[in-house]
């Protein structure tokens, strides 16, 4: 089985998708289906290796394999030879529907942008893509949620009249897992990195510069000294900004699809 993995923020896939993910919507009409997004999809372990794949989940798939090569000809015409697949999934919405189901170009109250990283908070090395958001409607009740193929995410903020009047999600489906944003692998690989470039980059140049200060007093070990611990204190800002960084990106919902990574689908 092949694992999923998230389209990088800097494929031009990102800028597109939007347009093409409406395209998309359009052409599934009346068709049943739950969830659309794009993601890298295969064997291998090295993400970028892996094709990107639009990805539908559907409580009937066969009724949408013959629109298949209508999404990727969505694709090619908007630029990216893309292949489209359909999974299986659940009903992520409660049986009593809300009147309006509105796609949204961010999610959440605070938007978090189509694109950004998500990971339940509770699983390493994890990480999916918000595909935007779904704005449900129940008479005056509004509740922004956040998607991704797999996750319904809400705010924490919910009051119980919401549910109340069948802006909730299926019982069955409510994982009501803290999320984070960015994602736990992209978290964690931006520290890595952020601490190795402190270390390696400007406090060991620094040390170094300021051993030959001592020796030989030049003038040029100073402006080089002054130089780094600029640079380590821009570092350093940046580093426990990252820290400090509330990631709170409300709650997993509901799941639906097919998923190993994590495994909560």
């Amino acid at each position: 089985m092949p694992d999923h993995f998230v389209v990088e923020s800097g494929h031009p896939l990102v800028n597109a998708w939007l347009g093409i993910c409406g395209c998309i919507i359009r052409a599934l009409g009346p068709l049943p289906w739950f969830t659309l997004t794009a993601i890298r999809q295969g064997i291998d372990n090295i993400p970028e290796n892996n094709p990107i794949t639009i990805l539908i989940t559907t409580p009937d798939p066969p009724r949408l394999y013959p629109i298949i090569a209508q999404v990727e000809w969505i694709c090619e015409k908007a630029g990216f030879a893309l292949k489209a697949d359909v999974l299986e999934g659940s009903r992520p919405i409660a049986i009593d529907n809300p009147d309006e189901v509105a796609l949204d170009g961010s999610s959440l109250v605070n938007p978090i942008r189509m694109g950004s990283s998500v990971s339940p908070q509770s699983i390493p090395g994890s990480s999916g893509t918000i595909g935007g958001g779904i704005v449900l409607s129940k008479g005056k009740l509004r509740v922004r949620t956040g998607v991704t193929n797999f996750y319904v995410m809400r705010t924490k903020s919910f009051p119980q009249m919401y549910a109340n009047n069948g802006l909730r999600p299926d019982q069955s489906s409510d994982v009501n897992i803290q999320a984070v944003v960015p994602s736990n692998q992209d978290y964690e690989f931006n520290l890595k990195n952020d601490e190795a470039y402190l270390k390696g980059a400007i406090e060991g140049p620094l040390a170094k510069a300021r051993e030959r200060w001592e020796m030989l007093g030049e003038e040029r070990d100073k402006e080089r000294i002054q130089l780094l611990e600029s640079r380590k204190k821009s570092s350093s800002q940046l580093l426990s900004e990252l820290k400090a960084f509330n990631r709170d990106a409300g709650n997993l919902w509901a799941a639906s699809g097919s998923t190993r990574k994590p495994n909560l689908g």
